[in-house]
């Protein structure tokens, strides 16, 4: 829809320079002294929320942290032992060996893709392994980069486990995956959309997807909330986050308020958010 003028409906051209014109030439207005401090005040509560909120996350960045290797070709980091969290980053060619699962493992794919059998999982796609299933050996014929949570890996004892048990009869309920644009989106804020992926007692697994410019006010957290950018950038108050940057936000404490400038994709598991 064309934006209209006031100054001159008819010619929006004309009229946009003309505005800024006149724009440019105002000088600026000063609020009321009773206005001017209660905004003060409120912008110095918000910031002050902000900081006290960003020293309780705990963060892990892409770019920083020890990555060991797992198997040839295939390396891993830590994000929250607690959570069962990483990022695994699989070379062009290189797999994972089959193993079994001993609870629920979500993934997202940030980069590249991985097939297991007839199953693709590309950038920005969803996979749910289901507890007790079995799951094929993980390709990836060009590399990709994954973010796992509800895994064994870091735990040698509990990936030896779903080594072993990967040997034995039984395929498990059948693993559920989602495309990065598939699911019903709600509205969660102005220019927040959510759409659920997998709930589990009192948590929830979602994504967010963020439009320019929008942002979604902080809550009290009753559980732990681990997130993690997908895509685009997202403001945890004041720090700045990028693609594949973990951020955990601990119980009994409010999460920071969240926004994005360019627009992002975020995954969350934590509380209902709504």
């Amino acid at each position: 829809m064309t934006k209209r003028y006031l100054t001159d409906p008819d010619h929006p051209e004309d009229a946009a320079e003309v505005e800024q014109m006149l724009a440019e030439q105002l000088p600026g207005l000063a609020p009321p002294p009773h206005r001017a401090e209660g905004m003060r005040r409120r912008i110095l509560a918000r910031t002050r929320a902000a900081d006290a909120a960003g020293e309780t996350l705990l963060r892990s960045r892409l770019a920083e942290g020890d990555w060991r290797p797992l198997v040839r070709g295939v390396r891993v980091k830590s994000l929250s032992p607690a959570h069962h969290a990483v990022l695994l980053e699989v070379a062009p060619g290189s797999h994972l060996p089959v193993h079994r699962h001993h609870e629920d493992e979500e993934c997202v794919v940030l980069r590249g893709e991985v097939r297991m059998r007839d199953i693709r999982v590309g950038a920005g796609d969803y996979h749910l392994a289901r507890y007790a299933s079995r799951h094929a050996a993980v390709h990836s014929d060009d590399g990709a980069l994954l973010y796992l949570r509800g895994t064994p890996i870091g735990d040698a004892g509990q990936t030896l486990r779903a080594l072993v048990t990967a040997l034995m009869p039984g395929r498990g309920a059948a693993p559920v995956t989602l495309r990065a644009d598939d699911g019903d989106w709600k509205f969660l804020a102005p220019g927040v959309t959510a759409r659920l992926l997998h709930r589990h007692g009192d948590r929830e697994s979602c994504m967010l997807r963020f439009a320019p410019g929008a942002s979604l006010r902080a809550n009290a957290l009753p559980v732990d909330q681990e997130s993690l950018v997908v895509q685009g950038e997202v403001y945890y108050g004041r720090s700045v986050a990028v693609q594949g940057d973990y951020q955990l936000a601990t119980q009994g404490h409010a999460g920071p308020e969240l926004a994005s400038d360019e627009g992002a994709v975020l995954f969350v598991r934590g509380a209902p958010l709504a």
